[in-house]
């Protein structure tokens, strides 16, 4: 053998690190140790995840067959490539020998699965559901940047650690067994790479043959993590075996769990869509409301109200505001709030109860006169931003969402640029299932890239057209470019205004 030597009566083939059991028990391979006892997890392939030690630091060393070389090195390199985010598990080193390799990882504290399904176990972890979310989109966010969809997400493969000294909790992405790299001119991946990903979490378009799998299937894959997190452990498409049939069968997913958080719902509604291009990016979903600061909040409530305070009632963007206005402040807002503030806000000027314009404006008028008020209606209200935001969204939990859908109309104002500047088209386009398909035209250039073009008023949109078009769908932002598609228009039917030579003459 004239490639190998031997250690400690165990053979190493030269080139690789020596292996040896020492006499505690653990296997030793060069820089690495573990015992067989310190099992973490198993996975595909007879992958095996220990507790172990690199350098005398503790980690978790994945135990990969060396047969599947093309993989392992793949994984060893999209890991040493993205792991100086936050939130993507960290890479320490690999060593190989004869049959295996073995990569030594940061080491968490348990799966965001076992976290959420055994909630109670961890009371020494202190982490919102909201900051489970934004995390989870930063490091899926960040490998996205660099070309990488993981094509595997799951509650399993996003990690929980906290920081005994620090006290920070942090929620990573791990298991880049199955991540592929797009290649540099290319936005998606082709099917020929294999069927991947795991029943129940996998995008509808990774079970097709033709299937284009872009870093959309990612964020399906999110937007079903994000339902599982605020439903305590439910999936939108069903338990068990039906759920990847419901996604085939395209399903809009059941989010009644989560029915009275308006925000989440609608980004979740947008992250789960059949169509990969109807989906956001994960830096879209960063920029939704759903993870603006009560600052930022307070702060769009107040720029709006500015905006639309000397705007005519007939004006188009009142009317945009106005539109189904009813359900969001239950016909008269007057009513819901206390006594306090409606005899305050009584004493100034008068209020139509019955319009948006007129609550955003008592919202204004009493955070820019806060310090005036009685110390009766300042302790109602509470402390500015987070109990004076939570007193009107408690009470109007439609305004938030609305609010944003409708001003989306001024969106390309610099003082709104903030707010809108990453927000994705399909925030603006519902109900979903009355989109027709990307791949179809419509006619009539004037709706065409989902804006107002120029010369064309809303009044003359809404005049021609179909019935059940809404001003929440008219839209002033473009698809995201990660996607290959692009949705190319922005009408709710796929037919001609019946009155387009009048349009002509407007």
């Amino acid at each position: 053998m004239n490639n190998a030597i031997a250690v400690n009566g165990y053979t190493a083939i030269l080139g690789t690190a020596i292996s040896e059991i020492l006499h505690d028990g653990h296997f030793a391979i060069g820089k690495l140790k573990y015992h067989n006892k310190d099992v973490l997890g198993e996975g595909c392939h007879g992958t095996i995840v220990f507790q172990g030690e690199f350098d005398g630091r503790r980690v978790a060393i994945k135990k990969v067959f060396s047969r599947m070389v093309d993989i392992v090195d793949r994984e060893i390199n999209i890991l040493r490539d993205s792991d100086s985010h936050a939130n993507v598990i960290r890479y320490f080193c690999s060593e190989s020998n004869a049959d295996f390799t073995f990569i030594a990882l940061e080491l968490c504290d348990f799966s965001l699965g076992q976290f959420i399904r055994n909630r109670d176990r961890f009371p020494e972890v202190n982490i919102e559901d909201l900051d489970i979310l934004k995390q989870s989109a930063l490091g899926v966010a960040h490998l996205h940047s660099l070309k990488i969809v993981h094509r595997d997400l799951k509650p399993e493969n996003i990690l929980i650690a906290k920081n005994t000294a620090t006290g920070i909790t942090r929620v990573l992405i791990s298991d880049f067994g199955l991540c592929k790299r797009l290649k540099q001119d290319s936005q998606s991946i082709s099917r020929v790479s294999g069927a991947v990903g795991t029943e129940g979490w996998k995008a509808p378009e990774m079970e097709m043959k033709n299937g284009s799998v872009t870093v959309a299937v990612d964020i399906f894959a999110l937007g079903c993590i994000y339902y599982f997190v605020l439903s305590k452990g439910r999936h939108p498409f069903g338990e068990g075996n039906v759920r990847q049939n419901n996604i085939m069968k395209k399903s809009k997913g059941d989010l009644s769990l989560i029915k009275d958080n308006e925000l989440s719902v609608h980004l979740i509604e947008s992250m789960i869509q059949y169509t990969p291009s109807f989906r956001p990016s994960a830096k879209s979903c960063l920029a939704h409301p759903l993870f603006w600061s009560n600052d930022k909040q307070l702060q769009f409530f107040l720029i709006v109200s500015d905006r639309i305070e000397k705007e005519e009632e007939d004006s188009e963007i009142r009317k945009i505001l106005e539109y189904g206005a009813q359900s969001v402040i239950n016909k008269n807002w007057n009513k819901y709030i206390c006594k306090d503030l409606e005899e305050d806000l009584r004493k100034y000027r008068a209020y139509r109860h019955d319009q948006v314009r007129d609550l955003l404006r008592a919202i204004r008028n009493k955070k820019n006169h806060y310090r005036e008020l009685p110390d009766a209606l300042r302790q109602s209200l509470g402390d500015i931003p987070d109990h004076f935001l939570n007193y009107f969204t408690s009470r109007f939990p439609k305004l938030m969402l609305h609010v944003y859908k409708s001003m989306n109309y001024c969106a390309k104002e610099s003082i709104f640029q903030r707010y809108y500047k990453e927000s994705h088209a399909a925030f603006f386009k519902q109900p979903f299932d009355s989109m027709f398909s990307i791949d179809e035209e419509y006619e009539d250039s004037k709706f065409e890239g989902a804006i107002l073009l120029p010369g064309v008023s809303y009044a003359a949109i809404m005049k021609n057209a179909p019935k059940q078009f809404s001003p929440h769908n008219v839209n002033t932002n473009h698809q995201d470019p990660n996607f290959t598609n692009v949705v190319k228009k922005d009408v709710r039917h796929r037919r001609r205004p019946a009155n387009r030579g009048q349009d002509k003459k407007s």
